[in-house]
């Protein structure tokens, strides 16, 4: 995944505001992304074969990045962090979830 993908990802999912990169070395080049969702900071430090999704002090490992509304966990959409596994498949390894499902409430008013 090249910067400008995972920028324009992050960008483009719904919920994700406040995508910038940060901490800029002196020639203007940054490998760390920040974004939030739903009120918490995220932040992804970049590398073109491995990347780091960071919450608070935790760091974790991934290599692909989704956004998508296959995982069960009651919400509409997700950030999916994928890594590949010892099979070669890839396993999610961490979710954000991004967009809440509308409630009968807000569906009556649409």
């Amino acid at each position: 995944m090249t910067q400008e993908q995972l920028e324009t990802l992050l960008v483009n999912a719904p919920n994700v505001t406040g995508v910038a990169w940060i901490n800029e070395n002196k020639y203007g080049f940054s490998r760390e992304c920040e974004f939030h969702v739903r009120g918490m900071r995220y932040a992804i430090r970049w590398f073109t074969n491995i990347c780091y999704l960071i919450i608070g002090e935790a760091e974790v490992l991934f290599e692909e990045l989704k956004v998508t509304g296959t995982w069960p966990n009651s919400f509409k959409t997700n950030l999916n962090f994928y890594q590949d596994r010892y099979d070669g498949e890839p396993g999610i390894v961490a979710i954000i979830p991004i967009e809440e499902y509308p409630t009968r409430k807000q569906e009556a008013t649409s």
